[in-house]
């Protein structure tokens, strides 16, 4: 891995992030192993470095492009903030930012029920979020913009980890996205993060032994 990904890993261990035991995910998969983003984001420094690792790889891969940053409740909510602000002082990239609602609002107001966040006619929108799985909540999330038929395009998603798996229908999540026409750019995946913490002591402990990685690559037999 190179430095960047090498800095977003530690980043991930220090905070405790990232663990390695069996996790129940949103899909109903037993996971080896668990990223909570919000714990590597939970004070204003984790947040500055998180947004300028997101920041570093959206210029990198799609250039400045792009004018909205949109960000699926809930993790999503403060990664779309963080980013748009780094954008600015890092870049001098102006853009918009926003963010979908779990439930419908049925007050106030009513262009704010299911997006806060002004999405204006033409805009080319970059998706951000925690993680990649099965890609169920990026598709909610993008069919919730559509449904506003602005003439809006998604360029692209950029998570902070893919996990590297299937979807209910068999098919690589980010294959599955690009048919679509929507890219999709991670921070880190899964199997070079495994590959590279396989036997090494990390403060004196080794987090990924043999029998740890062994059960991850079982995993992904089936999920993979």
């Amino acid at each position: 891995m190179n430095n960047n990904k090498i800095e977003s890993l530690n980043h991930l261990l220090k905070k405790n992030a990232l663990i390695f035991e069996d996790t129940k995910l949103k899909s109903g998969r037993i996971s080896p192993y668990y990223l909570s983003l919000r714990k590597a984001m939970e004070d204003n420094i984790s947040l500055d470095k998180i947004s300028e690792l997101f920041t570093n790889t959206i210029i990198n891969r799609f250039g400045k492009e792009f004018n909205y940053i949109y960000g699926p409740a809930y993790t999503g909510i403060p990664l779309a903030a963080a980013i748009a602000l780094k954008l600015l002082s890092k870049h001098k990239l102006q853009v918009r930012f926003g963010y979908d609602r779990k439930e419908v609002k049925n007050y106030g107001n009513k262009n704010e029920n299911m997006i806060i966040g002004n999405i204006e006619e033409g805009d080319k929108i970059i998706v951000v979020d925690d993680v990649l799985t099965t890609g169920k909540t990026k598709i909610e999330s993008i069919n919730k913009i559509k449904t506003l038929q602005k003439n809006i395009e998604i360029i692209g998603i950029v998570v902070f980890l893919d996990r590297q798996e299937i979807d209910e229908n068999n098919i690589i999540t980010s294959d599955n996205l690009k048919n679509d026409g929507i890219m999709v750019e991670s921070i880190l995946n899964i199997k070079e993060v495994y590959n590279w913490l396989l036997e090494k002591k990390i403060n004196n402990k080794t987090i990924v032994d043999k029998n740890t990685y062994d059960k991850f690559e079982r995993y992904m037999k089936i999920n993979g």
